[in-house]
């Protein structure tokens, strides 16, 4: 792979190989023509973020030098993936990334190309796994938010450095959204703004109103699937949709009588994360205190915490 995500070494005027290390080549060749589009500007944008599910634990098993070389060969596929869907990674952290599509060039169905990325990772998870299972106790995971949003994104670099990165509340809140994941025990999230704004190649389905940590205002959070899976899974989603509906009505039986069918299968809806809120608003109502990780404030929307 030829790539380099981060950190980037030169400028937009820098030859050919250089840009091609921070932006895809689609987008590179349109950098080398408008170098001027690197500047700060307010940009409708997606982004996700990315992050390797339970590296800590899994790097104890393993000596550095094998530790590093799982983390650096899933990064680089990430990474690649996410070039070949024509985004930039703006930022490489211990066990993750994150990167932004729409910026700084426009790219029409941003918000699919970044889902179709996601999709692409998630799948190539058991590859990686296989590759690994001899040293690690359990299958590798990845955990995937996507935010689609105004954002602030432009170079804060510095003479031949470039570094293009976006800024505010977006980022924030799609780190928020990916972290949210492990709590309702899905690999893949969307906001609502990218569940508006994707093709009919995803089918979505809402999972419930959030109140997210460090953030004031509700938001919906969405699971997506692949449009192809959706008739194997149409009774599965059916059924979860209705036992939201019934869970937000504030009628706990009905729901848990609908979960409870769900909890039967290898469902891959969120049924499970659904029906452990139902038995702590139970028992919240009961005036017990809730043995849960999640706040049972009787209301339709569900607080996340942030584990």
């Amino acid at each position: 792979m030829n790539h380099i995500a981060y950190p980037p070494q030169h400028s937009a005027l820098a030859p050919p190989s250089s840009v091609a290390q921070v932006f895809p080549p689609v987008v590179a060749e349109y950098v080398r023509q408008h170098p001027e589009c690197l500047a700060g500007q307010l940009r409708d944008v997606t982004l996700i973020s990315v992050d390797i599910g339970g590296f800590a634990s899994t790097a104890e098993l393993l000596s550095p030098a094998d530790c590093y070389d799982l983390l650096g060969n899933v990064t680089e596929v990430i990474t690649e993936i996410v070039i070949t869907h024509q985004g930039t990674v703006v930022d490489c952290h211990g066990h993750g990334l994150m990167a932004v599509w729409n910026a700084p060039m426009d790219q029409e169905n941003h918000a699919t190309l970044a889902c179709s990325a996601a999709q692409e990772m998630l799948d190539y998870l058991p590859e990686a796994s296989g590759r690994w299972r001899y040293r690690l106790s359990e299958p590798l995971q990845l955990s995937v938010g996507v935010h689609t949003g105004p954002t602030l994104v432009g170079n804060a670099g510095f003479g031949d450095r470039i570094m293009y990165i976006p800024h505010g509340k977006g980022v924030d809140l799609v780190r928020r959204v990916q972290s949210a994941t492990n709590c309702l025990q899905l690999p893949l999230l969307l906001s609502k703004a990218t569940h508006d704004s994707l093709s009919d190649e995803f089918f979505c389905q809402r999972v419930c109103a959030a109140r997210l940590p460090s953030l004031q205002q509700k938001l919906d959070l969405y699971a997506a699937y692949p449009a192809s899976d959706v008739p194997s899974m149409r009774d599965d989603l059916d059924r979860y949709a209705e036992a939201l509906e019934w869970f937000e009505a504030g009628n706990l039986a009905t729901a848990e009588r609908l979960l409870a069918v769900l909890g039967t299968r290898q469902s891959r809806t969120p049924a499970p994360f659904l029906a452990h809120q139902v038995e702590a608003r139970k028992q919240a109502a009961q005036g017990r205190r809730a043995g849960d990780l999640l706040t049972a404030n009787l209301g339709p929307v569900i607080e996340i915490p942030d584990k």
